[in-house]
């Protein structure tokens, strides 16, 4: 038990100390510093003492204030007051929202806006995306005969590789990608065993990837697969 719970931790542990600010300040892990630092009226406004205009830290987040977050808490909204979140009326005359892959409306995990309030659940949905990323590497490096220290350090590698890191606050393109590793495993542990459960395992994790809502990594999974 403690084998199989210690890589857990272990990624449970570097998660922790890379969202001290969240689990410990309560700040939430969205680029705020776009919103406050480029639109009107907020940058009009000295925040913390600092001249009008707040410095930005990351312009590839944009996305993460204008759309993937502002079009996943319409569409909890909509599907709370029992409507199917089928268009955003707030973009041009409507644009769909149930058919933007990038909204990821049907992605399992928003299980959790609909029982934690709104930014806690996101929350706890961007810091899910090392954790599950290291463990399905490791799971993956186990299948292929690697020593639990070398899949240790392949799924700290890959939960807190650039690609994640550099979009980790736009949620998607993470829970995208974690998922191959998954996929690539339950493969190894088809041709290993032939048992029909880890087919169940595949379909399961492509199908995660498909709804996690950012196509470039949908279409790198599915042709490595």
């Amino acid at each position: 038990i403690v084998l199989v719970l210690l890589p857990l931790l272990i990624f449970i542990f570097f998660t922790a100390v890379l969202f001290r600010p969240y689990i410990f300040g309560g700040k939430v892990p969205i680029p705020g510093d776009i919103l406050i630092g480029h639109y009107h009226p907020w940058k009009d406004v000295v925040w913390e003492g600092r001249m009008a205009g707040y410095p930005i830290k990351n312009f590839i987040l944009f996305d993460g204030i204008r759309q993937t977050l502002p079009w996943r808490l319409l569409a909890i909204e909509q599907l709370k007051s029992g409507k199917w979140p089928l268009w955003n009326p707030y973009i041009f005359s409507g644009t769909p929202l149930l058919g933007n892959l990038q909204v990821a409306v049907l992605y399992p995990f928003n299980i959790l806006f609909f029982i934690l309030p709104k930014f806690d659940a996101w929350s706890i949905y961007i810091l899910l995306q090392p954790i599950l990323a290291g463990l399905f590497t490791y799971f993956f490096l186990r299948t292929i005969s690697c020593s639990r220290k070398a899949s240790l350090l392949a799924g700290i590698c890959f939960g807190f590789s650039l690609i994640m890191m550099n979009h980790l606050e736009l949620g998607i393109n993470g829970h995208t990608a974690l998922w191959l590793p998954l996929g690539l495993g339950a493969i190894n542990k088809i041709q290993q065993s032939g048992r029909w459960r880890w087919g169940l395992v595949l379909m399961i994790a492509m199908a995660m990837s498909l709804l996690g809502g950012y196509p470039p990594p949908v279409i790198y999974n599915f042709i490595i697969v």
